[in-house]
């Protein structure tokens, strides 16, 4: 394609203002688009109604006017669509539904009429955009790691993920892009996702648009730009031009809520947000409902980075997306606590807490937890995924770092037992059974079930747990006690074989042996059961690994040797929606192997070190195969 397009520059110097057009367009389906679309308007050209095409002069005020302009360049990428999507025995429903701007639209809306077709091409522009480099970045990195889930699907919009934004598409929306160096991707994707969204581009380093950029880019009907840059209040920067704070153009332009911010302003995204004031009564930025920014020299300004984040802190914003440019710039995605898209305004205070009561009815499924509720869960599990800003990673967190997860979950992400899961409510509402097993979870098994049965109540979950071994304690203690092993509760051997049903001692006495007798435990068909809390379930112990034993499962979490059974399961003809699994740091090369399973990563955490279990640290990985659709089947 790209060969195609210099071609076609050579040919016909004036066909680059319509194929610079259809790249900047840059939903990606354009930039698939662009060397046909070119071809297409090269026969245009040498149409009579255009002369004799390249070597005569072409008539640019024609095609740079207004309304005819429009009307060529609707041609032309309509008919470029039609000729990809339209088979020759099937028209594509998307281009009656209203042409290229519906076809923007479909890309990224998830629903269940989704045309095959686009659903194809989406997943090629993610996959395009995972990154299986294995870059070599230092463990400083670590603290810097999203643990919020994003509740409303992440979506890759032009070369940016965001959050949440298929639900703007039938609403208006206020968008605010700070630094573009007329790169437009990502504002001509959200305009063609939602042609209603009021799109402002600020940029001081560019001039103001000539009539040739107005023709190329299409401005006046998508977005307004402005020559004025961010910054902390208002001045006139040498070698930049004019900068202001954003509380002063939000209030000149008449804004008192911005729904997507995105921010590229190359390292003055660490001065201009320190100054953003939350204290008291006084707010002196407009209510934000997500920012995407580029953060830059991570490796150099550590300080820079922690205040910037503990500013996010401040203004109540959790961290849902990352995604490493290079080992010294990455882009980040933050969204309010209590995000809902198209709301209008937020507290921007930390602590302040304004969220909707009842059931998540804005979500699909039939769960019947509170969006409170959902949101206490999520704060928990970031308790347990997220490192602290100021802590010091080990040399060991380096190899976090070599996985790149930014594959995006396109459905509703949350924490089920403080474990990450993806598309859950989506399936119930579509599927009416669920499978989901968890291996070797170190008794957190029972947690991460009654979490999925919250979420999807018709799922059944089953759980395998490695047992190994001697089970009894030195100490003498049973029941709720952890074997030696942790793997559950503790036994007693022969000598004192019962378990008293109070104190949870061994002993030989008819009281004790009022409670467990494990010399009976020993000879039924499942020696290595012991009694556990009856709202857990039952617990299928095994003295060694195994594997899972269904060809396909929704949902398969594992942990330590069990993630290699699932690998060898998987290479073996297995199928699984998604992987959630715990492993060694060392381990980490699982993740390639499963990669070319067709896997790929949406979440990642380091698990810091338990003593009291005797868990070391571990890194949690979380995976979905790129044909994963919980709204089109199992």
């Amino acid at each position: 394609l790209q060969l195609a397009s210099v071609g076609c520059h050579r040919r016909c110097p004036a066909s680059n203002h319509i194929l610079h057009k259809i790249q900047m367009q840059s939903q990606f389906l354009y930039a698939c688009l662009a060397a046909l679309g070119c071809g297409i308007l090269l026969l245009s050209i040498n149409a009579p109604a255009f002369g004799s095409g390249c070597d005569s002069k072409v008539d640019v005020d024609f095609l740079a006017s207004t309304k005819r302009r429009d009307a060529v360049l609707e041609r032309v990428v309509k008919q470029a669509v039609a000729d990809v999507l339209v088979s020759s025995t099937r028209r594509d429903a998307v281009l009656d539904r209203g042409g290229v701007q519906q076809v923007g639209v479909d890309i990224v809306a998830s629903s269940t009429q989704r045309d095959p077709m686009l659903e194809r091409l989406e997943q090629a522009a993610m996959d395009k955009q995972y990154t299986f480099e294995r870059k070599d970045c230092s463990a400083e990195w670590t603290p810097f790691l999203p643990s919020w889930p994003c509740m409303w699907g992440k979506h890759l919009i032009g070369t940016k993920f965001l959050c949440g934004v298929v639900n703007y598409l039938q609403q208006s929306c206020v968008v605010y892009s700070f630094g573009s160096n007329l790169h437009f991707e990502f504002e001509s994707a959200v305009y063609e996702m939602n042609p209603n969204c009021e799109i402002h581009i600020f940029d001081p380093t560019v001039p103001a648009f000539t009539a040739d950029m107005e023709f190329a880019f299409g401005s006046g009907r998508r977005w307004t730009f402005h020559h004025v840059g961010l910054s902390s209040h208002k001045q006139n920067l040498p070698g930049v031009g004019p900068v202001d704070s954003l509380g002063n153009i939000a209030r000149e332009l008449g804004h008192t809520h911005v729904d997507i911010l995105k921010i590229d302003v190359e390292r003055s995204e660490y001065p201009t947000v320190k100054t953003w004031q939350s204290s008291g009564e006084t707010l002196n930025i407009p209510s934000i409902g997500q920012i995407q920014m580029e953060i830059h020299d991570v490796h150099i300004r550590p300080d820079d980075v922690i205040a910037l984040f503990q500013k996010f802190e401040e203004l109540d914003f959790k961290h849902v997306h990352t995604e490493l440019n290079s080992c010294r710039h990455a882009e980040i995605v933050m969204v309010q606590r209590d995000f809902v898209p198209g709301k209008r305004s937020y507290p921007m205070r930390r602590g302040t807490r304004r969220v909707p009561e009842g059931g998540l009815q804005h979500l699909p499924g039939v769960s019947r937890l509170s969006f409170a509720t959902v949101l206490e869960m999520s704060e928990k599990a970031q308790a347990r995924n997220a490192f602290p800003l100021k802590g010091h990673p080990p040399a060991a967190a380096k190899n976090i770092m070599t996985i790149t997860a930014n594959y995006p979950c396109r459905w509703t992400e949350e924490f089920a037992g403080g474990r990450p899961v993806c598309g859950l409510r989506e399936l119930s509402s579509h599927s009416p059974v669920c499978e989901a097993v968890a291996m070797n979870s170190m008794y957190s098994g029972p947690d991460f079930r009654r979490g999925l049965r919250a979420i999807i109540p018709n799922c059944n979950v089953t759980l395998v747990q490695l047992r190994r071994p001697p089970l009894y304690r030195p100490d003498n203690r049973c029941g709720p006690f952890l074997s030696p092993d942790l793997s559950g509760p503790a036994q007693c051997a022969d000598k004192n074989p019962c378990c008293a049903a109070e104190g949870n001692y061994c002993g030989s006495t008819p009281q004790h042996c009022a409670g467990t007798d494990f010399r009976k435990v020993r000879a039924s068909e499942n020696p290595l059961h012991s009694p556990t809390d009856e709202r857990d379930g039952v617990i299928k112990w095994a003295s060694d690994i195994q594997q899972p034993s269904l060809q396909y499962y929704d949902v398969v979490q594992a942990s330590g040797p069990s993630v290699q059974a699932v690998l060898e399961w998987l290479q073996a003809g297995g199928r699984a929606g998604q992987l959630i699994l715990e492993m060694a740091p060392e381990s980490i090369g699982q993740v390639a192997q499963l990669e070319g399973l067709g896997f790929r990563t949406y979440q990642k955490h380091w698990l810091k070190e338990e003593p009291e279990l005797k868990l070391g640290a571990r890194i949690e990985v979380a995976m979905l195969h790129k044909a994963f659709n919980p709204q089109g089947g199992r």
